[in-house]
């Protein structure tokens, strides 16, 4: 068995992140100044293979910046058609909508709230976790 997982560790005075990934791949977005940029960093689901090391990436952060990390249950939540949320442009919509005098929970609320009603015809067998954070950098 295996896990994947996604990890940042900020620092709030060098306003910079070192992100290490094991495998997750609905990668953390940063949005700046309305522009919506994943963070890539890369490496394999924990479990998989004994003794792997991960390497993390660092990333400058700004004043401004909205960091938003999601489980695969929001990219993979599927319409009446099968198709995912992430191949839609609904995503990018949800957060160009962000405004910068929104709170990380109304914009938790809209992401989970449109994914969910994305996915509504989904079966109970297809539904995954889902799981949404936001960190606003001051």
């Amino acid at each position: 068995m295996n896990v994947t997982m996604v990890i940042g560790l900020i620092n709030s005075e060098t306003k910079t992140m070192h992100l290490a990934n094991a495998g997750h791949h609905a990668h953390p977005l940063l949005i700046r100044d309305g522009t919506v940029e994943p963070l890539l960093a890369k490496g394999m689901p924990l479990g998989m293979m004994v003794g792997i090391g991960y390497r993390q990436v660092e990333f400058s952060l700004q004043s401004g910046d909205v960091l938003v990390f999601m489980t695969d249950g929001i990219i993979e939540a599927k319409d009446s058609d099968g198709k995912e949320y992430q191949e839609t442009q609904r995503l990018a919509q949800v957060l160009g909508s962000f405004t910068p005098d929104m709170t990380a929970e109304a914009m938790v609320d809209a992401l989970i709230n449109d994914a969910t009603t994305f996915g509504a015809d989904m079966t109970a067998e297809e539904e995954d976790d889902i799981t949404v954070v936001v960190v606003k950098v001051l």
